[in-house]
């Protein structure tokens, strides 16, 4: 077991996804990306469920969510849904370079992370996303949610460095 002095209840809990015949779902509460990358210790998290015989990618059906508060998007509703059309429209203009990075194969991320489409504009690719919100949550971005954006497009990952390139990566868009 990983040290309950380095991890503990108020950053990390492991809890059951029913979308999963065998396994669990690590969570972690909200952190910034420098948190994640220097104070949370996930190369020991990593490290430990690698020698317990978790396999993460080596399956078809773990993903990597990551969920970015609205409020980290704008100050009002306006500026949040201003940022959160053009992360929409970004994740559908390079679909084929995220699905790539993204280590999931077409036809599982068809399964788990759906696209909604890109359209002529920001606005329209948008507005279609937010009426594909009864396409449930296995879309790319999950914007279902009414505190956070998920990013649902990752494969699960096992390895450090892969998880840290896609931290980085999802900040950056948000950026």
């Amino acid at each position: 077991v990983v040290s309950s002095a380095n991890v503990n209840r108020t950053r990390l809990y492991c809890k059951h996804d029913g979308s999963l015949n065998e396994g669990f779902e690590i969570v972690s509460h909200p952190m910034t990306l420098e948190y994640h990358k220097d104070k949370m210790p996930w190369q020991a998290v990593m490290n430990k469920a690698v020698e317990l015989g978790y396999r993460s990618h080596q399956t078809s059906t773990c993903g990597l969510h990551i969920h970015i508060g609205r409020k980290e998007l704008g100050v009002s509703y306006e500026e949040q849904e201003d940022v959160i059309s053009r992360i929409v429209y970004f994740v559908e203009a390079h679909w084929n370079e995220l699905l790539k990075f993204s280590r999931r194969t077409e036809s599982n991320i068809n399964r788990w992370a759906r696209r909604y489409g890109l359209l002529n504009n920001t606005k329209d690719t948008y507005t279609q996303a937010k009426k594909g919100t009864d396409m449930g949550r296995y879309v790319c971005l999950n914007l279902y949610n009414p505190t956070t954006i998920e990013f649902r497009i990752f494969r699960g990952t096992l390895k450090h460095s892969t998880f840290v390139a896609t931290l980085e990566l999802v900040h950056e868009i948000c950026k």
